[in-house]
């Protein structure tokens, strides 16, 4: 079976073309993902501190005020959890993206070598 090496290469470089966009927008989501997290993880902070001061201002027993605290911020730990999460997609399609950037460039040098 014959095949038009010059419909394969003129493929190859319209998928790394567009590839290559879906991996820019990838790293943009990766970056405001982790900006997600790292503000996620500051108002959980500050929360926490919050509550742990309040607690111990309220005189409540020191063997407890930790787990309080952890149950009254509750809400913003599954922020950060979900703000991570957004980094760990954002860091597979990349990967994804990445592998199949370097696909179509082994396609692309194939039908290269083939030509001539």
């Amino acid at each position: 079976m014959k095949f038009d090496l010059g419909v394969i290469n003129s493929n190859a470089h319209n998928l790394l073309a567009r590839a290559q966009t879906d991996l820019s927008a990838a790293i943009e989501a990766y970056g405001l993902a982790t900006d997600e997290y790292a503000e996620a993880e500051t108002r959980l902070r500050v929360a926490r501190a919050d509550t742990i001061k309040t607690l111990r201002d309220q005189g409540m027993a020191a063997t407890l005020i930790l787990d309080l605290a952890k149950g009254a911020t509750a809400s913003f730990k599954e922020e950060a959890i979900k703000a991570e999460g957004r980094i760990k997609k954002a860091s597979h399609m990349i990967r994804a993206i990445e592998h199949r950037i370097n696909s179509v460039k082994f396609i692309g040098r194939r039908t290269d070598e083939a030509a001539q």
